[in-house]
């Protein structure tokens, strides 16, 4: 009779090294999105290596991470986390390893993220999901902020992002998806993650730090 062990020890190698790329993409997405606001708004490159400090006095991890750059201007209008939606537990079996997104995961690819099945089965869409799950997780750090998750999304360089902002200050023109969410009854907004920033700085006019 053969074991099983050396094959349960290959595939638990394996799961662990799809969760270490995994939680590097997720860190190198989020860096790049915090530098994309800091640049945007015009605080450079002394402000960047500050969010690094002050993150890895919280954790003790040299990382970039929107929850120090929330910390150190609370002001901003938004609370913002990202997710590249890879190893994220779903509802639904295909494309999915043991119940989640593969570490390549793409959401262009996906055939729940794609009309007409975002609009029949809402709540089974990726970025919804992680939505809800940073959602509950953000809500009391954000301080009555809109909530926002940036998740990348093929032919738009900075991503997108799905929000909860009904204030209506930072409109935009051209695309922007409204869904009502069916547990909630509120809505949530999706549209490029650049133009959402492009609002909020409105040509210098808008928020400041």
């Amino acid at each position: 009779m053969t074991s099983d062990k050396p094959f349960s020890r290959l595939m638990a190698s394996a799961q662990s090294q799809g969760d270490c790329r995994i939680l590097a993409q997720e860190v190198q997405f989020e860096a790049a999105r915090v530098r994309f606001v800091v640049r945007r708004f015009g605080l450079g490159a002394p402000v960047l290596r500050q969010l690094v400090e002050d993150w890895f006095r919280t954790t003790g991890r040299r990382e970039l991470r929107f929850a120090a750059f929330h910390e150190r201007y609370p002001t901003f209008p938004f609370y913002f986390g990202t997710h590249t939606l890879c190893g994220l537990a779903v509802p639904w079996t295909a494309g999915a390893v043991g119940g989640r997104t593969p570490y390549n995961y793409h959401v262009h690819r996906d055939p729940y993220s794609t009309e007409p099945a975002r609009y029949k089965k809402f709540e089974w869409v990726p970025f919804v999901i992680a939505y809800r799950q940073f959602y509950n997780s953000a809500s009391a750090a954000a301080s009555g902020r809109s909530i926002g998750l940036i998740f990348p999304r093929r032919g738009m360089v900075d991503g997108m992002i799905i929000h909860n902002d009904e204030s209506e200050q930072f409109w935009t023109s051209g695309l922007c998806q409204v869904y009502k969410d069916p547990k909630t009854e509120k809505r949530l907004y999706v549209q490029p993650f650049a133009a959402l920033i492009a609002a909020i700085y409105n040509n210098g006019r808008g928020w400041r730090p």
